[in-house]
């Protein structure tokens, strides 16, 4: 009984740090929407480059496999 009233006094303290980060974000002057922007499209670069490498490592394998 203890540890789950102990498991929700820690649970209520992290929602409550979380809810004073959002408060302190929003009036920090951030622009959300340029942020998120500018993530998605980080995002879509690396998954880009990621592809350019799976693709450079499958034409690799299939030069060395037709050399052998």
């Amino acid at each position: 009984m203890i540890n789950n009233i102990n498991s929700l006094t820690s649970s209520f303290n992290n929602f409550n740090n979380v809810a004073k980060e959002r408060n302190n974000l929003f009036d920090s002057g951030v622009d959300l929407v340029k942020n998120v922007t500018a993530e998605i499209e980080i995002e879509k670069d690396v998954k880009a480059n990621i592809k350019s490498i799976q693709t450079q490592d499958e034409m690799t394998k299939t030069i060395l496999d037709i050399k052998a």
